[in-house]
């Protein structure tokens, strides 16, 4: 059947994929990533992850993977409520910790609290577990273990030197509770008349086949700098100069290659969902944090999108939270919103750089029972096309050539029932190997084709993770959001949940919300962030300072996922005294997020000139302080 001629009913995305093997010429064979939403039953045509069945059987969003086609997805359609293909996710200390209240930075946090008891979870890349700053010696014994426990290397493939993980069938898990950082031997193996000869940090790595690389430019390579280092270090290092909670047990899930260099035909949020329900399962009946400083700027932004109702669905237990990075985008001019009249007609113009060779997505969002009409025209280009109505398709054209697609979806399926527009412009669409030039302006026509005012809002995706990051990443011109900054609606996609806990960055030294820390309100009217920590604890901005991967001598790093961490501390530190308290208290993530948001100092703009000082709403509810939000739980204790 003509690619043209087959029936539009699945996610955009994965019909964006379809479409452009058909243009090339192309077959998938590889399975792809979905995420589910239960409806009449779990089709046989997806192969679900083991643990969804045995741990988490009520859960109504799973991970799965099926075959790549539109037949497969026709096979399935009627027995499931919602199906998408699983999207890229991408990543976003001493001199910070007095000035979040969290005691001197080389002294205990306060009320000697170190988050002992509690398991911090980090789905992440590049785990130092043989850096000190993450293992405790055993004199006794001359050993060194590893705090993180459990690695799960989701990237390994046969032959593999370790088994996958109970409840799943990729990857490798690591037990690094059973071994001797120093020798990298088994510590029911060590004979001490026979000592072993000490290893490098990189010597153990390589006894465990675990390889640390970060994404440069597009190439993932060894570097000094880990961002999953970076982040467990913050939120609990043990090291001079000690995290948040650095008496916490720590279990680290590595995301594959692809998920780090951040395809967007694989699925780093499937990894994502699925590194969570493998850090909780391991948790058992203690208290855990997740920790997840990625994101990306695509979504629904309301809490509806499968990601976020999955990830919410963790959190009906109490002793369980996420934290989440807000993102980065505050500043990337990734956001427009325009209200349309009846009849009537508005503009979006969209910039793509000389140069960028890269994929560039916009996704439009509108309520259900509008009738909106999507064209896209290049500067230059001749006469407009007909307009793409709800439910159809076409191809976008460059110098005749297909160079991408506009997909109007009727009805996601959400609770809300929004219709979604997916448009793709990519100079590789129809050839892997001879791109089309697509810099230059485009124009996103919208019109309303019915017969009342209609609110939509666009997200261009994130795409600066390549070989020319300063070029790849698309932006909106001209008038982003009528009557609002530029700035408002910059979250992450899926940091607008209901129970998930979302952070902004500020800069602890000037007491300033950071330009690019990702700021709400949620497309349904929520206040985001939630509040605020450390992205930079400098004057200049460059960051916060924790380990290394390599090394013992620290780095800079700023970001709204440096930030995120010194919450995930914070909640291990209030669940460890809760949990101390007699009767002990199971602390959710709604009271969670009142003690931290009710204690939080308040971050001001810097005003104008003999303007007016006013309250930055873009850091949720403030910047924490440690030490008032503990004292908080005091007096929840006290009156109970």
């Amino acid at each position: 059947m003509p690619i043209e001629n087959m029936e539009f009913s699945a996610d955009p995305w994965i019909f964006w994929f379809t479409y452009r093997d058909a243009a090339q010429g192309t077959a998938r064979t590889e399975k792809i990533h979905v995420l589910v939403e239960a409806g009449s039953n779990w089709p046989a045509e997806i192969e679900f992850q083991p643990i969804y069945d045995t741990v988490y059987p009520e859960r109504r969003v799973r991970t799965g993977r099926m075959a790549p086609d539109l037949a497969a997805l026709e096979a399935v359609r009627g027995q499931v409520k919602r199906l998408k293909i699983a999207r890229a996710v991408l990543p976003q200390l001493g001199d910070a910790l007095p000035a979040l209240g969290a005691g001197a930075a080389t002294g205990s946090r306060p009320g000697d609290w170190n988050g002992g008891g509690v398991v911090i979870g980090f789905v992440d890349n590049g785990c130092a577990f043989a850096h000190r700053n993450f293992t405790i010696p055993d004199p006794s014994r001359g050993i060194r273990r590893s705090r993180v426990t459990r690695l799960w290397d989701q990237s390994m493939q046969e032959p593999k030197k370790w088994p996958a993980p109970t409840g799943f069938d990729y990857g490798g898990e690591l037990p690094l509770d059973q071994y001797d950082m120093l020798t990298g031997q088994r510590l029911d193996k060590l004979d001490p008349k026979k000592p072993e000869p000490e290893l490098s940090m990189e010597e153990t790595y390589g006894r465990f086949d675990y390889v640390i690389k970060e994404n440069v430019d597009g190439q993932l390579i060894e570097t000094e700098f880990a961002h999953g280092t970076h982040v467990m270090d913050i939120a609990a290092g043990s090291g001079d100069t000690p995290g948040m909670a650095p008496g916490a047990e720590l279990i680290f899930v590595q995301m594959p290659p692809y998920a780090i260099k951040e395809s967007t035909e694989l699925a780093s949020a499937n990894h994502l969902l699925d590194g969570i329900a493998y850090i909780f399962e391991r948790a058992g009946n203690r208290p855990a944090v997740v920790n997840i400083s990625y994101n990306s700027y695509i979504g629904p932004h309301d809490g509806t999108g499968l990601i976020e109702v999955g990830l919410d669905e963790f959190l009906q237990r109490p002793n369980r939270a996420i934290v989440i990075s807000a993102g980065n985008g505050g500043d990337q001019r990734c956001h427009a919103a325009r209200t349309i009249a009846a009849g009537g007609s508005a503009t979006l113009r969209w910039e793509i750089k000389p140069g960028d060779n890269t994929a560039n997505f916009v996704e439009i969002w509108y309520r259900g029972d509008a009738d909106l009409s999507v064209d896209l025209v290049r500067d230059g280009a001749p006469a407009p096309n007909e307009p793409v109505p709800k439910g159809k398709k076409r191809l976008v054209l460059a110098n005749g050539r297909p160079v991408g697609a506009i997909i109007h979806r009727a009805d996601d399926q959400g609770s809300n029932h929004q219709n979604q527009v997916l448009i793709g412009v990519d100079p590789r669409f129809a050839s892997s190997t001879e791109p089309v030039d697509v810099s230059g302006t485009w124009t996103i026509v919208i019109k309303n084709d019915g017969g009342e005012p209609v609110r939509c809002h666009a997200w261009i995706e994130r795409d600066n993770r390549g070989a020319a990051p300063a070029i790849e990443q698309s932006r909106f011109v001209g008038e982003p959001d009528e009557g609002d900054e530029a700035s408002s609606f910059t979250l992450g996609g899926f940091s607008t949940g209901v129970r998930t806990i979302v952070v902004g960055a500020t800069n602890t030294a000037l007491r300033r919300l950071e330009k690019y820390s990702g700021r709400g309100p949620t497309a349904d009217g929520r206040p985001k962030p939630d509040f605020s920590a450390a992205g930079a604890s400098d004057a200049d901005g460059r960051g916060v300072l924790a380990a290394a991967a390599r090394g013992y001598y620290p780095l800079r790093s700023n970001g709204t996922s440096m930030a995120a961490p010194f919450v995930t501390g914070l909640i291990a530190l209030l669940m460890q005294k809760a949990m101390a308290a007699k009767p002990p208290l199971e602390l959710d993530s709604e009271r969670l997020r009142e003690l931290i948001a009710s204690t939080a100092r308040p971050i001001n703009k810097a005003p104008a000139d003999g303007g007016m000082v006013e309250v930055e709403l873009g850091a949720g509810a403030g910047q924490i302080d440690v030490a008032a939000a503990l004292a908080a739980l005091d007096d929840m204790l006290a009156k109970r």
